[in-house]
C-alpha cells in the first residue's frame, strides 16, 4: 500500500474513532489487539479490563461504540 495513502486513512480512521465513537485510536487499538489475544474464547470483560487497566464498564462500552461503527 502506498504510504501516503495509508497515512490518510489512517488519519480519517482517528477521526472517525475520534467525533463518532468517542474514543481515541490508541485505546480502540489496545482493545482490539487485547480482544484478539482471546479470540475463541467467551469473553470475560472484567479480566480484560484488568489487562487494559480499566473497569469492565469501559470495555463493554469501548465495545458498543466499536460495534456501533461496524467493527
Amino acid at each position: 500500500m502506498d504510504p501516503k495513502f495509508a497515512s490518510l486513512m489512517r488519519g480519517n480512521i482517528q477521526t472517525d474513532l475520534r467525533k463518532w465513537l468517542k474514543l481515541n485510536c490508541k485505546e480502540a487499538e489496545r482493545t482490539l489487539q487485547k480482544l484478539a489475544q482471546k479470540h475463541g474464547c467467551l469473553l470475560n470483560c472484567s479480566a480484560l479490563g484488568r489487562l487494559l487497566g480499566v473497569s469492565y464498564h469501559t470495555v463493554q462500552n469501548r465495545l458498543a461504540e466499536l460495534e456501533k461503527a461496524g467493527w
